[in-house]
């Protein structure tokens, strides 16, 4: 008989990725050998590298530079990051997990403060923002109108 797989994070990756791409739960158990609940597990399972260290802000990356996240491209990774973290703490809100939904609450705090960084101010539009002080002359004048016709 032969030996069944554990769930590692490498089989739990294949097993989540198969699933997303459209596998039923039976076709993974008969696939990896695995019941149908261990099957499940892995699907919700919260990755254990978000869990085990969550890096400090401020903390640089040897893999990517603060430049790299300058790209158009990486506001669209945050994102999708936050969508994800917040999943993810929604399953372990679910399962009970409290220390790993405070990890994520930490990490997705991060990616968004992070993706407001990045992000490009708006661009100023001078029609959108009329000259306050001719506003203010405008209803100075109105209100002075008004004055005099209740006066009459």
């Amino acid at each position: 008989m032969p030996r069944k797989l554990r769930l590692t994070p490498r089989v739990v990756a294949a097993i989540q990725a198969r699933r997303r791409a459209g596998a039923t739960y039976e076709g993974l158990a008969q696939e990896f050998k695995m019941s149908i609940g261990s099957i499940r597990n892995a699907i919700t399972a919260v990755p254990k590298a978000s869990v085990d260290r969550v890096a400090e802000p401020g903390e640089a990356s040897a893999e990517r530079s603060a430049t790299d996240l300058s790209e158009p491209a990486a506001l669209e990774t945050l994102e999708q990051q936050a969508r994800d973290l917040r999943a993810l703490q929604r399953t372990a809100k679910n399962e009970g997990n409290v220390a790993a939904v405070g990890v994520l609450a930490r990490v997705l705090n991060n990616t968004l403060a992070l993706q407001a960084k990045l992000q490009p101010p708006p661009p100023v539009d001078p029609a959108a923002a009329p000259d306050m002080k001719a506003a203010a002359l405008s209803c100075r004048d109105k209100l002075e109108a008004m004055a005099a016709e209740g006066r009459k």
